[in-house]
């Protein structure tokens, strides 16, 4: 017994001795590479520059690779990294297709990843993935994804997709997605933590460009599970079997040009100051601007749909609720008896505010 200690102790410290940090060189296959030579714990670090894969990138130790500080290398690849070890990521930028990071461990693994931008490709595809992992229990202990950028172009899948099985069950540990910004997924679950219960999701933006039947932002399972201090534009929050939600919102976060990938906050977007702790919703580093977003184009649009309740046989009471909580505005809410008929309309300056209901 005491030998198999003495002989456990060397190993782990000859590992912990070959553990290096290593500069990779921007160029052609070069992280591929350094990927390939690594031993257990190093630390690749990347610079300012282009780094083009066209081949799967497969790391088969616990490794690190990270960016310069203060730089933000970009990673051109058309296969994916597939990961089968302890593995965290850092500062990295991708121009990617497909599945770009898969975890494939036969073990569970501790996988994280810090301020980074996926961007999913130029055409829509419902097939790309930025971040896949199936079977999760078998592979991963626990998840971790922080301050990044999602950014589908004209359309990617499922920007994070971990999958179990059928039946609900927590990891080791738990899933924490904080901090991050999404675009556009053409994909009915953009952010898909299927079945993973212990499931904390906050201080995220999830943006479609457009409203597509049926798709939902962040879908969280099991009793453990929530969505906190978030917005779904064009896709709103989805729990189940138990999962919450609080503070969560269906509003325009009001992007500066999300199309040309600036995700940058308007300074009068509701995401402003209306994190967990105080702190603007989305990945911090778009941080927000000193204009404010033109809203005089915008068509009303209510939150909560309109209602209306007659308490006698000749009168009805109108019921809205505004996109602020300011005094109504000049705009026109219309009604009628015939859902698809509303033919009498009111000012909603007319109106006055009922607590904690809207505007009658």
């Amino acid at each position: 017994m005491k030998r198999h200690l003495v002989l456990f102790l060397c190993a782990l410290a000859y590992a912990t001795i070959h553990a290096a940090t290593v500069n990779v060189a921007p160029g052609s296959g070069t992280l591929r590479t350094a990927v390939s030579n690594a031993a257990a714990g190093d630390v690749l670090v990347l610079t300012t520059g282009e780094y083009n894969e066209t081949s799967t990138i497969t790391t088969s130790v616990p490794l690190t690779i990270k960016a310069v500080q203060g730089t933000q290398p970009v990673v051109n690849t058309t296969k994916r990294i597939e990961v089968t070890a302890d593995f965290a990521l850092e500062g990295v930028a991708f121009n990617c297709a497909y599945h770009l990071i898969q975890v494939n461990a036969t073990a569970p693994i501790n996988f994280s990843v810090h301020n980074c931008i996926f961007r999913m490709g130029t055409e829509s595809s419902n097939s790309n993935r930025a971040i896949y992992i199936d079977s999760a229990p078998t592979r991963v202990k626990s998840v971790t994804i922080a301050n990044c950028t999602f950014d589908g172009g004209k359309g990617a899948g499922r920007f994070i997709y971990v999958y179990p099985g059928n039946d609900v069950v927590a990891l080791e540990g738990p899933v924490e997605i904080d901090h991050c910004t999404f675009y556009n997924s053409t994909d009915s679950r953009g952010v898909y933590p299927a079945n993973i219960d212990n499931t904390h999701i906050t201080n995220c933006i999830f943006m479609n460009a457009e409203e597509r039947s049926g798709s939902k932002s962040f879908a969280v399972y099991g009793s453990g599970s929530y969505v906190h201090n978030c917005i779904g534009y064009n896709a709103p929050v989805k729990v189940d079997t138990g999962g919450t939600q609080a503070n969560c919102s269906t509003r325009n976060p009001y992007f500066v040009d999300p199309g040309n990938g600036n995700f940058q906050l308007f300074a009068n977007s509701p995401a402003v100051n209306a994190g967990t702790d105080n702190s603007t919703l989305g990945d911090p580093r778009w941080g927000v601007s000193s204009e404010e977003y033109d809203k005089s184009g915008e068509p009303y649009v209510p939150y909560k749909q309109p209602y209306s309740m007659a308490p006698t046989t000749t009168s009805v009471k109108v019921l809205w609720q505004m996109s602020d909580e300011s005094a109504p505005t000049d705009a026109l809410v219309y009604y009628g008896t015939d859902p698809n008929n509303l033919n009498q309309s009111i000012l909603t300056s007319a109106g006055w505010e009922v607590a904690d209901e809207g505007y009658v």
